[in-house]
């Protein structure tokens, strides 16, 4: 992948990959306004700036969209008469410039007009955020366990009034098979010869390592060739990776980045031998307190970070009377750790034939409220907790109710989407039980 060498992007990553923190800084202030009651789909950018505190003006004479510090905050600009789904995205962009702490010291603008004065790394790392920010968690209904060609990604990104970019990441971070999406720039060179620059390399759960390891910042490519002009595709087997395998590869070609004048083009990898995971979310009708297989499962619930004792009420009585060594074991933790009790933590109890019960602790407080309860942001982090360690202790099936959508009054189209990203990706098997209609 590229080398990062932008003063902003390496003031702003410290220590961290660029692409994987500006990916959990938006996720961050996404959730955040969901909180506030932001809500979708379609997602509404400006009602995402405005919950963050920045003023939002169109401005025909603008050629795209900028961001500016002006009287103690942020002022978003932008050209109404581009399309909406433009529009969408460039407001989003310049969200993301905000996270920079360098971002007040001068204009920035989302046009080709200012190249010379940003670097296309700056950009990049934008567009990425900007992607998280219009197609969020839980935005996406098709299911996840589908392969989808790049033709298909086009025709979604239509019906979703979104780029390809944000597409493309939410279906990566979704698939429950190996697969990779890349972003690539053309780079024009002596003797007609094209290469390309690996922008960013980002993976499924289940082809992280390969997505992460070193890979040339630039190759060749007759596939991402055959992409010539804006929104066109092309598909193909090459090999990326020096001694690697072949991969399948799909790309469609996309616009430049501002600050640069060659286009892009993004896409899909995957191993030319892949056969798709299938295993997804199964509805079952019951309750989810009684295991339903005899060894390596796993119940889920949520808990909130105040009680020391699971609720008297929704599924937590359930659980408590099936599993009353699990309580007490939970009790215990909740009462003598309290500083270990915070959203985002997790709780494993541990029971004979490789079972558990997995409290997570994604709920701020108890009783009535005129917001929901539900954390988006703790769910997602006790969640990617939660399946790394059942992973590591064999458990294949884990089991729950429609988790945060009771007494939380979470929606559960977030939730799901966090489940699949964080369980099923990861190849567990997971049952969500509802109780029959009467």
């Amino acid at each position: 992948m590229a080398k990062w060498t932008d003063k902003s992007v390496v003031s702003f990553a410290a220590d961290e990959d660029p692409i994987e923190k500006m990916e959990r800084i938006a996720r961050q202030a996404v959730f955040q306004a969901v909180d506030q009651g932001w809500s979708g789909p379609p997602f509404d950018p400006v009602q995402l700036a405005k919950k963050r505190g920045i003023d939002v003006r169109p401005n025909a004479a603008l050629a795209d969209a900028r961001v500016f510090w002006v009287n103690g905050r942020f002022v978003i600009e932008y050209n109404p008469h581009k399309p909406r789904s433009r529009v969408n995205f460039s407001i989003a962009h310049e969200i993301a410039h905000t996270f920079f702490t360098d971002c007040a010291n001068e204009i920035r603008n989302r046009s080709r007009d200012k190249w010379e004065r940003h670097s296309w790394q700056l950009e990049l790392l934008c567009n990425v955020g900007a992607a998280e920010m219009m197609m969020p968690v839980g935005s996406f209904l098709l299911n996840s366990d589908s392969v989808v060609t790049i033709e298909e990604l086009m025709q979604l990104r239509r019906e979703y009034q979104v780029s390809a970019e944000a597409i493309l990441i939410r279906l990566v971070k979704l698939a429950s098979s190996r697969v990779a999406c890349f972003s690539a720039t053309r780079i024009a060179k002596a003797r007609s010869l094209m290469e390309y620059r690996i922008d960013y390399r980002i993976g499924s759960s289940h082809w992280l390592d390969w997505a992460r390891r070193q890979a040339p910042r630039r190759l060749k490519s007759k596939v991402l060739d055959q992409c010539v002009a804006i929104g066109t595709t092309a598909k193909g087997v090459e090999q990326w990776d020096k001694n690697g395998p072949e991969v399948h590869v799909e790309g469609v070609a996309l616009p430049p980045l501002p600050g640069t004048e060659n286009l892009r083009v993004a896409g899909f990898i995957r191993p030319t031998s892949e056969v798709p995971n299938v295993r997804g979310i199964g509805y079952r009708q019951g309750s989810a307190a009684r295991f339903v297989a005899d060894s390596n499962v796993a119940i889920l619930h949520i808990v909130n970070d105040t009680a020391n004792r699971w609720g008297r009420r929704g599924f937590a009585p359930a659980v408590r009377e099936e599993h009353p060594t699990a309580y007490d074991d939970y009790t215990w933790w909740a009462t003598k750790r309290t500083m270990e009790k915070k959203l985002g933590a997790v709780h494993v109890a541990r029971l004979p034939d490789n079972k558990f019960v997995v409290s997570l602790v994604a709920q701020r407080g108890y009783g009535k409220s005129v917001k929901p309860r539900i954390r988006y942001d703790a769910l997602d982090k006790s969640l990617r907790q939660a399946g790394e360690v059942l992973s590591k202790a064999g458990v294949t099936m884990v089991q729950m109710p429609k988790i945060g959508t009771g007494q939380a009054r979470g929606n559960w189209s977030v939730i799901e989407g966090l489940i699949r990203e964080h369980l099923v990706s990861t190849g567990l098997e997971v049952r969500v039980f509802e109780f029959a209609p009467r």
